[in-house]
């Protein structure tokens, strides 16, 4: 009984883990998918016909999974859209989706302007995003004092340790010096000073996410370095006739060499990434204000983006425009 009471208790973990984490990826790309549904509402496209063009948007995993599910309702089974979001609402794990499909749901029924509950559900969507990366800051900065506290105090529990270790007081105590090989100074430095770090990353990691919306293959550039350096320190501790470019280099400095060269790959593609995202960020407000002056002359929004997306002064930026060209 207690064993069936332990499997079914991991099983409803698991499967309620599984419905948190898909309620954070549906709230972390909510505010851009309602973005999307309120720029095609404003074009005069049916929040049913943008749930079709949603299939196509890879940089939206979820919804676009969520698109493919919702026309495979209506076009397979025959079942009518207003229909279908009511049972994705009461399906789903996210409260902010629930509240959105719910309420586009009443606003038809109740013949209210589309446009305008987009606009406003937009504008709350975003105003909620904010506050939790306000708070999420706050937490994180307290993260950082307490991360930079925990190596204050591992390092000076190292130097005590030391320092006690050569007295003649510690000798008296003990009746014998404390041992004082280098390798509790490898142990500190590559062993747990690491471990504090990781559960530091991991801790931060949890509170804010990355922007990006994914850095798999960013890690993945790390592991065949990651490998071939632990196959040729694993060469060097076991044959001796390498023993003197270890005594050359000692292990402090070769597994120094193995972590950057392990580092050097993921650290130079995150670089790329992060620098296309500045040149984005810096070009878009002269992109918007292109935007803004083609539709002065009358031009229509999706004719406005494309006329702006031609020019070719927004640097790095200019190669995403060329899908909106395309």
């Amino acid at each position: 009984m207690e064993l069936s009471k332990g499997f079914l208790g991991k099983i409803f973990g698991r499967v309620a883990k599984a419905a948190s984490e898909e309620a954070e990826q549906i709230d972390r790309e909510l505010p851009y998918a309602v973005m999307v549904f309120t720029l095609m509402a404003a074009s005069g496209v049916s929040l049913y016909e943008s749930w079709k063009r949603m299939r196509k948007f890879d940089l939206l995993p979820r919804f676009k999974s969520e698109a493919e599910e919702v026309v495979r309702q209506v076009e397979v089974l025959g079942k009518d859209p207003l229909t279908v979001m009511y049972e994705r609402a009461e399906k789903t794990s996210s409260k902010l989706y629930r509240d959105f499909l719910s309420g586009f749901v009443s606003s038809v029924k109740s013949g209210g302007k589309i446009v305008d509950f987009m606009r406003s559900k937009l504008r709350s969507i975003f105003e909620l995003r904010s506050n939790a990366i306000t708070r999420s800051i706050e937490r994180l900065g307290t993260l950082v004092e307490a991360y930079a506290v925990m190596l204050i105090v591992t390092l000076c529990i190292y130097i005590l340790y030391v320092v006690l270790s050569s007295t003649a007081m510690m000798e008296h105590l003990a009746k014998t010096s404390l041992p004082t090989s280098p390798y509790m100074a490898y142990l500190v430095a590559f062993v747990v000073m690491p471990m504090i770090s990781i559960i530091f990353m991991l801790a931060a990691h949890n509170i804010q996410r990355s922007p990006l919306m994914s850095l798999k293959e960013v890690y993945m550039k790390a592991v065949p370095i990651g490998v071939t350096t632990t196959i040729l320190l694993f060469i060097f501790a076991m044959i001796p006739s390498l023993s003197k470019l270890v005594a050359v280099l000692g292990w402090p400095g070769l597994v120094t060499i193995a972590l950057v060269a392990i580092s050097l790959p993921s650290a130079i593609s995150y670089h790329r990434i992060t620098k296309e995202n500045s040149a984005a960020e810096e070009a878009l407000p002269s992109f918007l204000r292109d935007v803004t002056e083609a539709r002065k002359i009358g031009l229509s929004p999706e004719k406005s983006i494309i006329h702006a997306a031609k020019r070719k002064n927004y640097g790095l930026f200019s190669k995403f425009l060329e899908l909106i060209r395309g």
